[in-house]
């Protein structure tokens, strides 16, 4: 007799400069059915540990939070994006006024973006919702 095997749950890595916010949004992740994983980078370290962590792992998603200086923080962003094509992406932001002051409009077909505070189920809703529309093309040019 063969044994039917299940696919995996979607691995969703968790991005954030606050080790108490990646681990809440993981654990939220953990209960929607989601594997969820942790990656603590303050922006002062630059973007190589975070391309190789997500690079290694190929999540199926990430969760990104553009910071304070939000320049330099969407700047880490899309350098992740163009090294991890594949991934799908929904983004956070500490203060949607001031994110959208300085970068400006973004292609939200491709990007979810959420400002803090924000519902925890509607997080994993775009991130299923970011899963479902993934392609691989989807390494594009928003504001580079």
């Amino acid at each position: 007799m063969q044994e039917h095997q299940h696919p995996s749950p979607p691995l969703v890595a968790c991005v954030n400069s606050s080790e108490d916010v990646t681990q809440l949004v993981a654990d939220y992740l953990r209960q929607y059915g989601f594997r969820a994983v942790t990656f603590v980078t303050p922006i002062r370290f630059g973007t190589e540990p975070l391309i190789k962590f997500v690079t290694d792992l190929q999540p199926d998603a990430c969760i990104f939070t553009v910071s304070i200086p939000y320049a330099e923080s969407w700047q880490e962003f899309l350098s992740l994006r163009r090294a991890a094509p594949n991934v799908a992406f929904v983004v956070t932001t500490t203060n949607q006024r001031a994110f959208d002051e300085i970068i400006g409009p973004i292609d939200e077909e491709r990007l979810e973006l959420f400002g803090k505070p924000y519902d925890l189920d509607e997080v994993c809703r775009a991130v299923r919702r970011a899963l479902d529309r993934r392609a691989p093309s989807a390494a594009g040019d928003d504001h580079e």
